[in-house]
């Protein structure tokens, strides 16, 4: 088999770069293609704890107020609860339908009484849940997701900063969208072909 030669490596690698990048031109590159159609989610309820409650404590005295994407919260080292009623479009059957929710936060992610799954917002670390894992399609169901008015370490504006006391956390994204398999798995590929070409 021939060897494929790369006349120019520095211009093959930024190139492989900016077409992953989630800061540039993420309009038209890989990353921009990883979700191929979304719906905003409207049956959002909201309820700021007095503290860290358990689960059932909460869905027996939990008095409900309406919220939407783009609300704030605080303050810091508080926690709140979201109630989101949300229905998989039977549009999107056969495909694989995520729940995206970004509070620039952590938060938990519960259903039926069972933590399913963390998110760590802040910087889009951790955005989305399969939510065709535990939902059928056309089925009506609540999901609920606790959230700390916190980083993954701390609260501070960077690593080693003390606290900011009067940080807020925006509730940036929440939508239902379906997710691109295929542009994930090459977009994977094409990270740790990048990674290995800057090591060699």
């Amino acid at each position: 088999m021939d060897t494929v030669q790369i006349k120019n490596k520095r211009t093959a690698v930024e190139r492989i770069d900016k077409f992953i990048s989630s800061k540039y031109f993420t309009d038209v590159n890989l990353r921009g293609k990883l979700y191929t159609d979304t719906e905003k989610i409207s049956g959002i309820s909201h309820y700021h704890a007095p503290g860290r409650l358990p689960y059932a404590e909460v869905l027996s005295t939990a008095e409900w107020l309406a919220a939407a994407e783009g609300d704030s919260f605080s303050p810091l080292w508080s926690t709140h609860w979201f109630r989101l009623s949300v229905t998989v479009p039977t549009k999107w059957i056969g495909q694989e339908v995520r729940l995206r929710w970004n509070s620039n936060s952590e938060a938990l992610l519960w259903k039926d009484g069972v933590p399913l799954q963390g998110f760590s917002g802040a910087g889009g670390k951790r955005t989305d849940f399969i939510l065709t894992d535990v939902v059928s399609f056309g089925e009506r169901c609540e999901i609920y997701i606790e959230m700390a008015c916190n980083d993954m370490f701390g609260a501070g504006d960077c690593l080693i900063s003390p606290p900011n006391c009067n940080k807020t956390y925006t509730l940036s994204s929440v939508e239902l969208a379906v997710f691109n398999r295929g542009a994930y798995n090459l977009l994977m590929d094409l990270e740790v072909l990048l990674g290995m070409s800057k090591v060699s």
